[in-house]
């Protein structure tokens, strides 16, 4: 079978990620192509062809949506593709936009109530529907759309293939996401900021990068801490600094499924993430058994936690149950499920 990936771009991050592992699997079954809407500086490398649409610098959203569809429709129409999987709102509008012989597939990765606001919120209602199939992570998610979605799919995602190693833990937290409000590493900041008074050994370190850069480095000018929390750039070390790293930070106020969360869980950090309304991370840790929630927003409550990991007792039994993370979210399962989606799909679609 010929299919279509559609994405937004091709940078380091979460729906990123998950379309890497997932068009290197099928790209051994099918034929696979991706088309990113625009370039990025630090990206992935993908093991398939990648397309970039031609993006004119000062056009509106409207314009540039037409022109990004324009394009998309020929290379649509010239594949002839069986599937076309699209990711994120942008591509997810482009490609109901747009009428072909395949099926159309289309994955929310976010918290839908938070996302479409607005005019994205009517883009969703009279697009979204026309969609052969939707895929989310949560039943939560899947609730909000199934008065207006006939066929949901829900597959959480999968922890990626990190090899196993045994390195030394250092005293260090580590967080992993995007400068944008969404994530929230102001929260972290503040709570290491009086965590580090008891505990002198740690360091901070939040790897991103995003709009609010600036801002971060004024508040940890601020508080004094030049010296203990370090701004990293997004690299391919990722995985090695979570196998290092004593504690894993996710601060977010909202997210869809996150994978950094699995990814730290199962290179055995001790976690702490805010429990999200998604209802991603409730799913994915059992508070005080292989991490510990929070409420979103609430400094002491992850300063609190973070105390807490420093019981050696609590580390290690975080530690150790966080690690079966790879086996409740393998990608074997995730690529599975992905494949049965297509074909049920894809069956449906000719039928029709």
């Amino acid at each position: 079978m010929k299919y279509l990936f559609v994405i937004v771009n091709c940078e380091r991050a979460g729906a990123q990620r998950v379309l890497l592992n997932l068009t290197d699997s099928l790209r051994h079954k099918h034929e696979i192509e991706i088309v990113a809407c625009r370039d990025t500086s630090n990206k992935y490398d993908y093991s398939v062809p990648v397309r970039i649409l031609t993006n004119r610098k000062g056009l509106n959203r409207f314009i540039r949506f037409l022109n990004y569809r324009k394009q998309l429709k020929k290379i649509i129409y010239d594949g002839r593709y069986d599937g076309v999987i699209s990711f994120l709102p942008e591509p997810n509008f482009l490609c109901t936009s747009i009428n072909h012989s395949g099926s159309t597939i289309i994955n929310v990765r976010n918290d839908p109530k938070i996302e479409y606001k607005g005019i994205f919120y009517l883009l969703m209602r009279f697009f979204y529907p026309k969609a052969n199939a939707c895929i989310v992570q949560t039943d939560e998610i899947r609730d909000y759309f199934k008065s207006f979605i006939k066929h949901i799919e829900v597959i959480p995602n999968a922890v990626s293939y990190i090899e196993k190693d045994t390195c030394q833990r250092n005293p260090v937290v580590l967080s992993v996401g995007r400068y944008v409000p969404q994530k929230n590493h102001k929260l972290l900041i503040r709570a290491f900021s009086e965590f580090v008074k008891y505990y002198p050994e740690y360091e901070c370190h939040i790897v991103g990068e995003g709009k609010l850069k600036v801002e971060y480095e004024e508040l940890i000018r601020e508080l004094h801490l030049v010296n203990k929390i370090k701004l990293i750039e997004p690299n391919n070390k990722i995985f090695k600094m979570m196998q290092e790293s004593k504690l894993f930070v996710l601060s977010s106020n909202y997210e869809g499924y996150p994978n950094v969360l699995l990814e730290a869980m199962a290179c055995g950090c001790a976690c702490i993430a805010t429990d999200v309304a998604s209802g991603s991370t409730s799913k994915i840790i059992e508070n005080g058994v292989n991490g510990f929630l929070i409420p979103i927003q609430n400094e002491v409550e992850c300063l609190n936690a973070m105390i807490l990991c420093q019981d050696q007792t609590v580390w290690n039994n975080l530690s150790q149950n966080a690690t079966k993370i790879r086996e409740s979210h393998s990608q074997e399962s995730f690529i599975q499920s992905y494949e049965a989606l297509l074909k049920k799909v894809g069956l449906s679609h000719v039928k029709n």
